[in-house]
């Protein structure tokens, strides 16, 4: 039997992941514009760092939102931090400034959107 490359499009049971990765690339675009004016006025802000180190753990703290809707952060910490590493490229930050960086903006889609991850839930 002969397989060629081209991609199977009649398969109904894999997920549309390409357009799933529009509408994230979409929601962190509008997070991206703010956290490149605002990252050197953060408190975890390291002196000589540029916005391409923090920039992997605000799109891994925007995207988690969507990712584990109705989770609390504390959940699934573990998991933000293997996103972080798949995600941080040539980031030159280490997992201790980039848990605040993805917490800042997990934090801020949640103020965007409350009540949706039971993140400020007394339960």
């Amino acid at each position: 039997m002969t397989h060629h490359n081209t991609p199977n499009t009649s398969n109904r049971n894999t997920p549309n992941t390409s357009h799933a990765k529009q509408m994230d690339q979409s929601l962190y675009a509008n997070e991206r514009t703010h956290w490149k004016q605002q990252f050197e006025k953060e408190p975890y802000y390291e002196s000589g760092r540029t916005f391409s180190d923090y920039d992997p753990a605000y799109r891994v703290g925007a995207e988690a939102r969507e990712r584990y809707a109705g989770k609390r952060f504390e959940q699934i910490e573990s998991d933000l931090q293997n996103d972080w590493e798949q995600a941080k490229g040539s980031a030159r930050i280490g997992w201790d400034k980039a848990k605040q960086a993805v917490r800042a903006a997990w934090d801020r889609i949640e103020h965007a959107r409350p009540g949706d991850s039971g993140v400020k839930s007394r339960n």
